[in-house]
């Protein structure tokens, strides 16, 4: 679809890595980074109509595993991890 996007919500508890994957997302023209955290509780506040979740697996306090499950209607994900 010409124009058409995907909207994407980045979580991370590194910075560094939030700002790369944020920049190879938006390098490929095809995404628009609607939202980011290092804070995995932030997730369970809304995804601003994110269309995939890119979710870090290893995270202090809830995993990745664990924001998933407390997700009502979870878009699709893309665990992520060093």
């Amino acid at each position: 679809h010409a124009g058409a996007g995907v909207k994407a919500f980045l979580v991370d508890d590194e910075p560094l890595a939030l700002r790369r994957l944020r920049r190879m997302l938006e390098e490929t023209g095809r995404v628009t980074v609607v939202g980011e955290t290092t804070d995995p509780r932030m997730v369970l506040d809304g995804l601003d109509g994110a269309d995939v979740l890119f979710l870090d697996i290893e995270m202090p306090g809830l995993t990745g595993f664990d924001v998933l499950e407390r997700l009502i209607k979870p878009p699709l994900v893309v665990f992520t991890t060093a």
